[in-house]
């Protein structure tokens, strides 16, 4: 019983997330603006398809509400030298030098789409140690009713 307890304890802390980094060293600036959706295939027969869901892939849009997000560090620690951002399907968005004063970009895309959870709408950025261990993170999250969250505080809503 002893060394099943000890497993449990050494798993659970291989699994704790690092702690999230601090709203003062950091600054995330939205730039919002409308886009049209890029007109799809319509020779394309998706069996899995609603009728809704073929109608807005081909549909000729109005302009949409489009993402881009600005992400500025204004203080890192010694043990933060690479920030590393990925998406909850688990994509690699990039993984470069950390440093204070630099601006790292990421086009999330269009808002409709990260609500109607048709494409990613967390995204996590990872401070590295030297030795590639994550020492903090911030995380974005767009909820499904528009709700922008930066480290769980609310930051507006589209």
């Amino acid at each position: 019983m002893t060394l099943l307890a000890f497993l449990f304890l050494i798993l659970s802390a291989q699994d704790a997330a690092p702690p999230l980094k601090s709203a003062e060293e950091f600054k995330v600036e939205l730039e919002y603006k409308f886009k049209k959706r890029p007109s799809a295939d319509n020779t394309f027969i998706d069996l899995t398809e609603t009728v809704a869901e073929k109608e807005k892939r081909t549909q000729v849009s109005t302009p949409l509400p489009y993402l881009i997000i600005h992400l500025s560090f204004t203080t890192l620690s010694d043990q933060e030298v690479r920030v590393r951002c990925t998406d909850n399907f688990h994509k690699n968005r990039f993984s470069k030098k950390a440093e204070t004063g630099k601006i790292y970009t990421v086009d999330l895309g269009f808002t409709e789409d990260m609500k109607d959870r048709v494409t990613a709408h967390e995204y996590t950025f990872d401070l590295l140690s030297p030795d590639k261990k994550e020492t903090s993170q911030i995380v974005l999250r767009v909820e499904e009713d528009g709700t922008f969250l930066v480290n769980g505080a609310r930051r507006g809503k589209f």
